[in-house]
């Protein structure tokens, strides 16, 4: 089982729980329903991501140690970028802070790709090592 893996996997659920819990009781009462949909969608990839790390911190025997570090990484910075850049966009789009938008817009699309491209490499190995 590889621990760095688990933790961050373990990391990922925690922050889009307690993410999740300040939209539920505090920002649905401020943010429009758009705003609100777009910070459910970091929340979910969040917790899906991390749910999948923890799964894949189990499953590391599976791959190469290369391909394993490489699709972890993939995932990991994908998923960091896809929703903090959301949760940001969201926080400026709530203050009208428009500085800033045109940085994170772009990084949301960069991060989905990360976590596509992560996932894609972890079973191009699987596939190649049996």
């Amino acid at each position: 089982m590889n621990t760095l893996t688990t933790k961050w996997g373990i990391f990922l659920v925690l922050v889009s729980i307690i993410v999740g819990a300040f939209g539920a009781h505090y920002f649905s009462a401020i943010l429009s329903p758009e705003r609100m949909k777009s910070l459910q969608t970091g929340i979910n990839y969040q917790m899906y991501m991390g749910l999948g790390l923890l799964v894949l911190g189990s499953l590391e025997s599976k791959f190469s140690s290369k391909s394993y570090r490489t699709g972890f990484l993939l995932i990991l910075i994908g998923c960091l970028f896809f929703s903090l850049s959301i949760y940001g966009l969201v926080y400026l789009g709530h203050h009208e802070i428009s500085k800033g938008k045109s940085i994170l817009g772009p990084i949301t699309p960069i991060g989905g790709l990360l976590m596509i491209f992560g996932w894609l490499w972890l079973l191009i190995d699987m596939i190649k090592k049996k």
